[in-house]
């Protein structure tokens, strides 16, 4: 998968790379399914399934309780979730319903409306939930979520916003409104 190159500038601090390295991004998609009405046994969160491939639609959610409509979810992983990126969404639902079909019989009728996601081929987020690589500290993410050295709340406005929008529209619209200086504000405090 092509993964976006992010760049800071300035660059990040070693502490903060060295958390960055020890959490990992790993990948699970869904294939989400709204039936007319329900065959399943609406009383049941979750519907697991051994299947006939290690990770093939290990896991069906039922949505109806939370949701109020007849949807499955099914949550697909790791060399799984992978092998059906590439595919089309009718490939992929086919797939999924076929599942279905072996779990509940071939009786079971096509979803009124179908969507799949990949995030594992989307380049500014390659997979969809993080983790902590072997190794990895209790305080990595606290690290990741700390500001980095002498950077302020001013600082990071300027490098996002530009210095004209915040010294002559931001700044001032903070002090009138909020009565805040953004200038002495950290970015921890803001």
């Amino acid at each position: 998968a092509r993964v976006a190159a992010v760049a800071f500038d300035p660059p990040l601090p070693e502490r903060k790379l060295k958390a960055a390295a020890n959490i990992g991004v790993a990948l699970m998609n869904k294939v989400i399914l709204r039936f007319e009405r329900p065959f399943w046994t609406a009383r049941r969160d979750v519907i697991g399934w051994t299947g006939r491939r290690h990770g093939e639609f290990p896991v069906f959610v039922n949505a109806q309780r939370l949701r109020g409509v007849p949807v499955l979810e099914a949550l697909v992983v790791g060399d799984h979730a992978r092998s059906l990126e590439p595919l089309s969404d009718a490939v992929t639902v086919a797939k999924t319903m076929d599942a279905l079909r072996e779990i509940f019989g071939a009786g079971v009728p096509g979803p009124a409306a179908a969507r799949v996601t990949r995030w594992g081929a989307d380049p500014f987020a390659a997979g969809a939930y993080s983790y902590a690589r072997v190794g990895a500290s209790v305080d990595d993410r606290a690290v990741l979520g700390k500001p980095a050295e002498g950077e302020t709340f001013a600082s990071v406005l300027r490098a996002n916003l530009g210095r004209t929008i915040c010294e002559h529209f931001y700044f001032p619209y903070a002090r009138k409104i909020w009565g805040l200086d953004p200038v002495e504000l950290d970015a921890e405090q803001a």
